[in-house]
């Protein structure tokens, strides 16, 4: 799973790096920053990783586009966590989720999660419950597999294992031939161990 998710992130940060950009300089600083990441990461190069958090600032001094700062906060945040600088991999984290719509349910997560870590549960229930209300909207609509994620993932830090595997099931009986739903039905465990992770 880990690496699965790895292969989409590289790919989604590539993407993010050449949209709606104009700069040969800035398209350059993002493509070696996201080879650092992806060297550094796989090798466990603490100077590749170094490396690409001071291109990374350079980056958020040259360009100023929403899209591309929240990315480039998101690559720091990796980085600084892959160092174990968890303290500053956070706060770049939240400057990343700031960036995005308050209705924003993985940002309405990100702040149910960061609530949990400071054992603030009360107030990390109002956020879960908005990240269930959003996705369920959404989903009127039509299907999501990101929305559904969204809300597997509230649904295991609201109310535990038994419902969030019961709303997985439903929604791999409406949609059977999903392969990101079967993939978290065949690794239950490992997707909740994941989603602990995030916060613990």
């Amino acid at each position: 799973m880990k690496k699965v998710l790895f292969v989409v992130l590289v790919v989604v940060l590539t993407i993010g790096c050449k949209a709606n950009q104009n700069k040969s300089d800035v398209n350059k600083l993002c493509d070696s920053i996201v080879g650092l990441i992806q060297q550094g990461t796989l090798h466990n190069d603490t100077a590749m990783l170094l490396k690409a958090l001071n291109l990374s600032d350079s980056l958020l001094s040259i360009d100023t586009a929403s899209f591309s700062r929240r990315l480039c906060y998101h690559n720091r945040a990796i980085i600084l966590n892959s160092l174990g600088r968890k303290e500053e991999a956070m706060k770049n984290a939240e400057m990343e989720m700031n960036l995005l719509p308050e209705d924003n349910p993985q940002r309405l997560l990100f702040m149910a999660v960061k609530q949990l870590k400071e054992d603030e549960k009360d107030s990390a229930d109002i956020y879960l419950e908005k990240v269930l209300s959003v996705c369920k909207l959404a989903q009127k609509q039509k299907f999501d597999e990101n929305m559904a994620f969204y809300t597997i993932q509230a649904l295991y830090l609201r109310d535990g294992d038994k419902t969030a595997k019961t709303y997985l099931l439903k929604l791999l009986n409406e949609h059977p031939n999903n392969q990101m739903l079967q993939y978290a039905k065949d690794n239950w465990g490992e997707l909740k161990r994941n989603i602990l992770e995030s916060w613990r």
